[in-house]
């Protein structure tokens, strides 16, 4: 056993104090100098999502407003520098 030393994890490379996020999707690096933007995004992110819940228990929300709410939230997720497919990918 050795620790300190870069490993690979699912075709990562990982350097000893990489910030890393895993979960269901995957595996990713996080750049440092992106970390500080992460909690205010997450935070937006889960308020869009509070406000999708919501819309989705209301009994007079119509389709088109519950569409128009994810849309938004999708929108949101995919323009972000921190979201979307190719997510750091190249650093």
């Amino acid at each position: 056993m050795e620790y300190g030393d870069p490993v690979e994890v699912g075709g990562l490379k990982i350097q000893p104090g990489d910030l890393i996020h895993g979960d269901r999707h995957g595996i990713i690096n996080v750049p440092k100098d992106l970390a500080t933007q992460l909690p205010p995004v997450a935070a937006k992110v889960a308020e869009q999502k509070q406000q999708v819940i919501e819309l989705s228990r209301n009994p007079g929300a119509s389709f088109d407003e519950l569409g128009r709410a994810l849309r938004e939230l999708l929108e949101f997720n995919m323009d972000h520098p921190i979201d979307g497919e190719n997510q750091w990918k190249q650093r």
